[in-house]
């Protein structure tokens, strides 16, 4: 089996390098944003007085980390502004394990990827392709657009008490009732996706 990468991944990794360089990394090692990525990271990216959420100057940084020459839209279709690249399973592995394992960005906690809360700099949206591939017309046009434009989030109930966070062993359920839906079950966390979009 061969597991060298393409001729045009490859390159495409070294333009992200190029651009991580040259912007990303400066802006993370700015003398008042090495708080988000050292030990006090928890304590400064949450805004304790809001619930917990994540603090107003924390989402500033992550959105200016956004603006990225396309680079976070390569894994959603054309039809929904993205690159639609045919082998995006195999091209965002090979982006997502770039860019979690190298040591030079934060090794999987830094401002081009953190797998903390899910940001990337190429963008991970399996809420836009559910909404792509099951969504009616309507939601399609309506929240795909909202998504980018950081109006609209997603949010799933994972967690369960007796169950942990696995997805093939909730108990949780739903069925339809009176036109909407009647949920039973508990959940101790809700996931929030993080607004990745571009600008």
């Amino acid at each position: 089996m061969n597991f060298d990468l393409p001729a045009e991944l490859q390159s495409h990794l070294d333009s992200i390098d190029v651009f991580i360089t040259a912007t990303i990394l400066p802006l993370q090692n700015a003398p008042d944003n090495t708080r988000f990525f050292d030990h006090r990271r928890e304590h400064t990216r949450t805004d304790w007085e809001q619930q917990g959420n994540p603090c107003a100057e924390w989402e500033r940084l992550l959105s200016r980390s956004r603006m990225t020459q396309g680079f976070i839209a390569l894994p959603f279709p054309r039809s929904t502004g993205g690159q639609g690249h045919p082998e995006t399973n195999v091209w965002m592995s090979a982006i997502r394990y770039h860019l979690s394992s190298h040591p030079v960005y934060g090794g999987g906690l830094g401002l081009a990827n953190d797998l903390q809360n899910e940001h990337s700099i190429v963008g991970n949206f399996p809420d836009i392709m559910t909404i792509h591939h099951f969504g009616n017309e309507q939601q399609r046009q309506t929240l795909i657009p909202a998504r980018l434009r950081g109006e609209f989030r997603t949010t799933f109930g994972l967690t369960e008490p007796d169950h942990g966070s696995d997805a093939t062993f909730m108990s949780t359920a739903a069925r339809r009732d009176r036109g909407g839906f009647a949920i039973t079950g508990t959940k101790k966390w809700q996931i929030t996706r993080p607004s990745n979009f571009l600008l």
